[in-house]
């Protein structure tokens, strides 16, 4: 209900507010991030009463952390004010103030809390006046000040706050484990707490998608039981002796079970959690988009993740991204990027050139792959020095699948000259057990003058997540962008789909080796194989038959998402046939039968009465969000990250007290 207020007695400025309050407008606290809108507003209306300083009549006020104010001349005083949604300067003078409430103003320490009253005006910017503590958000306008009340004064500060002393470029910034004890502050900042709107937003975007097409949000449990899928878990420890639960790394198991309850659509926020090293991208505990669904095919799951990361980046970047996105095998992203997650953005590819390398002897012991890459026209511009860099950075790697170590004579790089376009451009590197077809190279790779070519010598095949050629791509693309040879355009996004990987992989230490290190072991009841992904993945329906044969020959029903060489997600259709799903588990991966029934029993149940066929997928948030966001790590995302396997916050994790160890049966050794 709106009332008419009586006008007859009023001055100018009271007036003035009475028309403002009945459009709407009000001296109760206002965001920040609303003044320019405001200001924008009332300037009309307030044309009339408009002084020949821009000041209006319009009252704000409003609160939040103010930055060391600073003095502009005798009388005058400058500081900003950051909430929630904004930064704004605010100005005080003897005009509309007392020198005694000047000095109060001045004496503000950092940080402190404040509710400031004053009028809106065009912003004042003399040459000595400071910078703001973040990116200004009201650069037009100023608030002046007419009064001020302390809401909670700032003790000094553990770093300074200002823009300056926060950039990753200066070399004084706080190093992470300060910035990551006092979060909360930094969390003020304007950066860190649009990353975390962002990741609302991105939530709730998600959200809205999936209950327009009829999914369910189910919670999992936290507390599980262990479980063999690659990483360690976290154990928790239970009253009852010599039992465990363990968190869980997903809900994989969980969320196949609904769907043999019936729900159809599932999906929920999902916390999953690891022990494992953290990294930029990886944290101990961190969330997935985690989902599955009924009577469905792989194309169908790769649909629905295609328009749901297309309304994120509609809705969040203003961005229409074209689906449906291109799709790559695994053999082709390994053969053509060396990756299973290739970023597509560099131009240069990897090309097997091994047809044109013969054996000198007939029995030569080994059939290896020979790649190539060129990168274009670069011989001029990138030096020895910067191409000898990325060589060593990859030969200090390690290539399970590939032999272990690599040699420094099996991958090197040559600048193609007008001497060694003639001798081989670096293709002689092998010229003493093999003999080389120097004009098929020629022809095959199109090398010219001003080029610069990388060979590499390796074991055959394709497995795991790159090759040897795949990870010097990957470090000769970042050499070449951190000199500005190449440009990225940041607004480039890249997605992919990486399909039919094999659904078997060979256990890494068998790679090669032709038998087990321990000749006691029973071989009969040794894996040589282990699940690529993980053991609920069921094979391509026309490969199916070829797992009671020759189950390394068995391509995947999986799915990977990729953006600008990151995997954002990944999925599959499930075995949902129980005695398909046993097999596996007992005689390809051979698990004991006892195992199989501890660990998948209640699974395997599941399946034998009654349940659809199904699939599903899962997105990493986290990292997702950081690629919105344009951070360089997951960390700038979450709220409290870890960092080096603790929460620095909190100061966890820490030592509990010798009667709760007792309570739970556990001895420190």
């Amino acid at each position: 209900m709106h009332y008419r207020i009586c006008e007859r007695g009023m001055g100018n400025t009271a007036r003035l507010l009475a028309r403002l309050c009945q459009r709407g407008y009000s001296t109760e606290r206002a965001q920040i991030g609303s003044l320019s809108s405001q200001w924008t507003a009332s300037k009309g209306l307030a044309e009339s009463s408009t002084g020949s300083d821009g000041s209006s009549s319009q009252v704000v006020k409003v609160a939040g952390w103010i930055s060391r104010p600073r003095r502009a001349g005798a009388s005058l005083a400058f500081a900003t004010l950051r909430d929630s949604s904004g930064v704004v300067q605010i100005v005080s003078d003897t005009s509309s103030n007392s020198t005694e409430n000047l000095d109060t103003f001045l004496g503000l320490s950092p940080e402190s809390v404040v509710e400031i009253e004053g009028t809106l005006a065009e912003r004042v910017k003399p040459a000595n006046a400071m910078n703001a503590t973040t990116a200004d958000t009201n650069d037009d306008i100023e608030v002046r000040m007419h009064s001020m009340k302390l809401i909670n004064r700032a003790d000094p500060l553990p770093f300074e706050t200002n823009l300056k002393a926060l950039h990753p470029d200066n070399p004084s910034r706080p190093n992470d484990e300060t910035m990551l004890k006092y979060r909360y502050i930094e969390m003020r900042q304007q950066w860190l707490s649009s990353n975390l709107k962002t990741r609302s937003k991105a939530a709730f975007t998600i959200r809205s998608l999936l209950h327009e097409e009829g999914f369910t949000e189910v919670e999992t449990p936290c507390l599980f039981k262990s479980t063999p899928e690659g990483a360690r878990e976290f154990l928790v420890p239970t009253r009852q002796k010599g039992f465990f639960f363990a968190l869980p790394q997903s809900p994989q198991q969980f969320k196949q079970v609904l769907m043999a309850g019936g729900v159809e659509k599932y999906y929920q926020f999902a916390r999953c959690f690891r022990d494992e090293s953290v990294g930029s991208d990886r944290q101990q505990e961190f969330t997935q988009v985690d989902m599955e669904l009924s009577f469905v095919k792989q194309r169908d799951i790769m649909s629905l993740i295609e328009r749901m990361l297309c309304r994120v980046w509609k809705d969040i970047l203003g961005t229409e991204i074209k689906a449906p996105f291109k799709v790559l095998t695994y053999n082709q992203a390994m053969s053509t990027y060396g990756s299973d997650k290739p970023d597509t953005r560099h131009a240069f590819t990897i090309q097997n050139v091994s047809r044109f390398f013969t054996p000198k002897t007939p029995d030569h012991p080994s059939k290896p792959f020979f790649e190539a890459m060129v990168i274009r026209q670069s011989a001029s511009t990138w030096s020895n020095k910067q191409i000898s860099t990325v060589l060593n950075s990859v030969l200090q790697e390690s290539f399970p699948y590939y032999g272990g170590t690599v040699e420094a004579r099996n991958l090197i790089a040559r600048k193609v000259t007008a001497e060694t376009i003639s001798t081989g451009f670096g293709a002689k590197f092998a010229e003493s057990d093999f003999n080389i077809d120097f004009d098929g190279l020629s022809k095959e790779l199109n090398v010219q003058i001003g080029d610069v070519v990388f060979w590499n010598r390796r074991d055959p095949g394709y497995f795991g997540g790159h090759t040897i050629m795949g990870r010097t791509r990957l470090t000769a693309a970042k050499a070449l962008a951190d000199a500005k040879l190449v440009e990225m355009d940041p607004k480039r996004w890249d997605f992919l789909w990486v399909v039919d990987f094999p659904l078997f992989t060979p256990v890494a230490a068998r790679v090669g080796a032709g038998q087990t290190q321990d000749a006691n072991i029973d071989n009969s009841r040794t894996a040589i194989l282990e699940s690529t992904h993980h053991p609920f993945t069921a094979p391509m329906e026309q490969d199916a038959h070829l797992l009671y044969t020759h189950p390394e020959q068995c391509r995947a029903q999986h799915y990977d998402i990729v953006l600008n060489g990151q995997e954002i997600g990944g999925g599959s259709i499930r075995a949902h046939d129980p005695k398909m799903q046993r097999y596996i588990l007992s005689e390809i991966l051979k698990l004991s039968d006892l195992k199989v029934e501890s660990d998948f029993g209640h699974l395997l149940d599941a399946l034998r009465f009654g349940c659809p066929a199904h699939g599903g997928i899962a997105l990493g948030f986290d990292r997702l969000v950081a690629i919105v966001c344009g951070a360089s790590s997951i960390r700038e995302v979450i709220a409290f990250p870890k960092l080096k396997g603790g929460d620095l916050f909190a100061g966890s994790p820490t030592r509990v007290n010798e009667a709760a160890l007792k309570e739970y049966h556990i001895t420190v050794v």
